[in-house]
């Protein structure tokens, strides 16, 4: 500790440990003039500390002040931080000034490192897009704007808050997770914890988001915190969910549709062809990945397909074809085993960043069966109608037959019948003539089927 005693605006005593601090001997400072010792006070400071000493040199107790720091310049021109302690005394006679002295520079250093990094702290925290948070002994020590917009409540209402009041705005379903990760954190426990998770919090609005939690426990003004960034992530969970549905969808699809999904570039060649290629063709997705499309293909359905697109892009060229224009075509594939299947295909451009056509993507489905189907409902139907004529044939014969023989029988006979057969022959005659018209009805009216075994 420097000890001085100043008399009269001159150093009349000093320690080494003065002259240390000060990078001046004890006989230089001694031989000083009145006042020259003050040309180590840094010119900033010089005004009170001046002030001070004059004061206490003259007594001046309740005016003075016994405990202030100042700067001051050492002989080789460093500048150094002093914390000053002293006091009125009197000294061979006369008043004089009992100086005590201790070197803060260091502390001081820290103590300004400390300011600069809470203040670039603060300007980083204002600024931050991501919302922080400090909590402490069961309060909000510090906060954010990006915080307090995010659960819809000003800073100076959240600051008045406990820990039950924040706990208030958790999800019920997260709270238990939030309060147990809080609790140890805040006094140091870091036994099973957790840096970071996912939890739901209840804006002032009632509106639920999602938030991304990462947080530490830290030393603020002495004692253990929370420190704690929150990253709002509802618009995430919200992709995350419909992506989940999306997928969950398209696998159930997936797993039981039978359809052939292929995609091929500009030259042919297949970029992509779905696992159903195995039930459809026989052949695993592996065994035709970077082949040409032709290996699969027929010739005859390949010229077709060649002459289908080479329209299409000249439609694409002169701006006539739709982005997302689907074409629909025949096409015969070829079986690992050699047989031919019959498909059904739609299929349509793909196309890069820019728009430019760079592939076709298709979808083919096996109508092999179907059109097997559709031949024999063609058979039957020709059956149904050969039948239809043959039987309309068969019931207008013998009709024709009675109605000439009762026509002749009448002819001759009629004189000799009575009123009662006669009515009968009458009858006989009437429904022959309505049956032979019941038989020309469905004739005109029967229309076989039209079916389209394409």
């Amino acid at each position: 500790m420097v000890v001085a005693i100043i008399q009269d605006g001159k150093v009349v005593h000093a320690n080494e440990a003065f002259s240390k601090l000060c990078e001046y001997s004890l006989e230089e400072v001694q031989s000083w003039k009145k006042y020259k010792l003050f040309q180590l006070i840094h010119p900033d400071d010089r005004e009170i500390v001046i002030a001070q000493e004059k004061k206490k040199q003259l007594g001046l107790v309740e005016s003075s002040v016994p405990h202030y720091c100042h700067r001051m310049i050492t002989k080789s021109g460093k500048t150094k931080w002093v914390e000053n302690f002293s006091k009125s005394i009197i000294f061979e006679g006369r008043p004089a000034d009992f100086v005590m002295s201790i070197d803060v520079t260091e502390q001081k250093k820290v103590e300004q490192e400390l300011r600069e990094s809470e203040e670039m702290f603060k300007l980083m925290g204002e600024q931050s897009l991501i919302g922080i948070i400090i909590a402490q002994e069961g309060k909000v020590q510090y906060l954010n704007n990006t915080l307090a917009d995010l659960i819809g409540y000003s800073r100076e209402e959240i600051k008045k808050w406990n820990l039950q009041n924040l706990f208030k705005i958790i999800h019920p379903s997260d709270v238990r997770l939030v309060l147990e990760q809080a609790r140890k954190k805040q006094v140091g426990n870091t036994d099973n914890i957790v840096p970071h998770y996912s939890f739901r919090l209840i804006t002032r609005s009632g509106e639920i988001k999602w938030v991304e939690n990462y947080s530490k426990t830290v030393t603020f003004h002495g004692k253990p915190a929370i420190f704690g960034t929150w990253i709002d992530i509802t618009d995430f969970k919200k992709s995350e969910e419909d992506l989940r549905k999306s997928l969950k969808r398209h696998r159930l699809l997936s797993e039981n549709a039978k359809d052939l999904i292929l995609s091929v570039n500009m030259d042919m060649i297949i970029t992509f062809i779905s696992e159903t290629v195995k039930f459809n063709l026989g052949y695993e997705s592996d065994e035709l990945l970077n082949q040409h499309v032709s290996k699969i293909i027929t010739e005859a359905s390949m010229i077709t397909i060649n002459n289908t697109f080479k329209e299409e892009l000249e439609k694409d060229k002169d701006k006539e074809l739709i982005e997302d224009h689907i074409r629909r075509i025949l096409v015969e594939f070829i079986h690992k085993d050699g047989s031919i299947i019959s498909s059904e295909a739609t299929a349509t451009f793909s196309r890069d960043d820019d728009g430019n056509i760079n592939g076709i993507l298709g979808v083919a489905r096996n109508i092999s069966e179907r059109k097997k189907i559709l031949k024999e409902l063609k058979t039957a139907n020709l059956a149904l109608e050969e039948y239809v004529y043959k039987i309309s044939h068969d019931l207008k014969t013998p009709l024709i037959s009675i109605s000439n023989f009762i026509s002749r029988y009448l002819s001759r006979k009629k004189p000799d019948l009575d009123e009662q057969s006669e009515h009968y022959f009458d009858r006989i005659q009437i429904n022959i003539e309505e049956m032979k018209r019941l038989i020309i009805e469905v004739l005109e009216n029967y229309e076989p089927p039209i079916l389209n075994i394409e």
